[in-house]
């Protein structure tokens, strides 16, 4: 039986009538067989991460940057101040909407979702206003975004 290049831990084989037969399957069908012990021996161990106790804020957050930013650099830029400001908190930074005007070709929106909550307390919205501003100003001085 022929191996995958692309899947080098399976076989693919086209069945033989008994085989369809004892199984009542089509004539058109094929069949896989996959070595999960060499599979397994690739995984990727999975981490677990703790969920806070208390709740969730969520806050969207829309930038205006220029139109030629890289949403990745702006998301690195944001990711990495969230790591440098938010301690003891379970954080998730993700991408909601990226948007530009047909009358404006020099800039464009890009929209976060920002979620946090902290394993300690609850969070007021004073403080995660706060963090937004911190965000806010880090793209600022790095792509002179502003927070719109």
């Amino acid at each position: 039986p022929p191996r995958s290049t692309l899947f080098p831990y399976t076989t693919l084989f086209r069945s033989n009538s008994t085989v369809r037969n004892n199984l009542k399957l089509p004539s058109f069908t094929s069949m896989i067989e996959l070595d999960l012990l060499k599979l397994l021996n690739h995984a990727k161990a999975v981490s677990y991460t703790k969920l806070s106790n208390y709740p969730f804020v969520e806050q969207d957050v829309c930038f205006k940057v220029a139109s030629d930013l890289i949403y990745e650099d702006l998301y690195n830029l944001l990711n990495a101040e969230l790591l440098k400001l938010v301690n003891n908190s379970h954080v998730t930074l993700s991408p909601i909407d990226i948007f530009q005007r047909d009358d404006d070709r020099t800039n464009k929106q890009i929209t976060f979702r920002l979620r946090i909550s902290s394993y300690e307390r609850t969070l007021i919205s004073s403080e995660v206003n706060e963090l937004i501003n911190a965000l806010g100003i880090a793209a600022k001085q790095k792509f002179n975004a502003e927070i719109i």
